[in-house]
């Protein structure tokens, strides 16, 4: 299987919307210490929480590229109980949180370009996941949603 990783595209989104929010944030608000910077910061410690646990619970199956181990199984416990791709969800949150709390509304949008870039990989890991595991994951899909509990 051929290795995808995406880290770097990660790397570089978090930079845009870090760079392209704080440049709008300060040249609007200097000093923004309002409802958007704490719902912002709120926001920014759910993902970052969300994403840790996360990580914890995937274990030894956490890479930055995708990739399948030969010992591979499907993790439906924790957070993966409720959605397939918490760490996406997480990292989405903590994108948000920041352009929130810089009150960018350039940053949500570059927030999109991550959305876009992450259901493309979320695409390939769920395609080496079916791959890998067959119908064990078709049936994890069935039962779960991909990013947001309940929802979709």
């Amino acid at each position: 299987m051929k290795r995808y990783n995406t880290l770097p595209l990660i790397i570089a989104m978090m930079i845009l919307v870090v760079i392209v929010s704080t440049i709008e944030g300060l040249l609007d608000h200097p000093m923004m210490y309002g409802i958007s910077f704490f719902s912002g910061l709120l926001i920014i410690i759910f993902g970052l929480a969300i994403r840790w646990i996360s990580k914890h619970q995937l274990g030894k199956y956490f890479s930055y590229e995708v990739s399948v181990r030969e010992d591979h199984k499907v993790i439906d416990t924790g957070m993966f109980r409720y959605i397939r791709h918490p760490m996406y969800t997480g990292t989405g949150l903590l994108f948000m949180g920041y352009a929130v709390l810089m009150d960018s509304f350039a940053g949500i949008g570059c927030c999109f370009i991550f959305f876009a870039v992450g259901m493309h990989r979320i695409k390939v890991e769920e395609e080496a996941m079916m791959k890998k595991l067959g119908k064990k994951y078709r049936n994890y899909c069935s039962k779960t949603k991909k990013l947001i509990p309940f929802i979709w």
